[in-house]
């Protein structure tokens, strides 16, 4: 049968490990939420830059479209 020294021993490593695991599953929290948070930035940039082109390209369309063409 252990001891209470050894007992002790075996639980204060666990609780280092446990507080390691932790800590560790924190800072791969805190990265997770930055990429998200970064890649929501660039998406919305990336979705305002598309209505942009397209805006562009819609009104190039209706500039041809008011283009009088010549009659031969």
């Amino acid at each position: 049968m252990a001891t209470l020294r050894e007992l002790i021993i075996k639980v204060s490593a666990n609780s280092q490990s446990f507080q390691t695991e932790i800590a560790r599953a924190s800072r791969m929290g805190q990265d997770y939420y930055k990429t998200m948070q970064n890649g929501g930035r660039q998406a919305a940039v990336a979705a305002k830059e598309s209505q942009k082109a397209l805006s562009e390209l819609t009104d190039g369309f209706a500039s041809a479209g008011r283009v009088m063409l010549p009659t031969y």
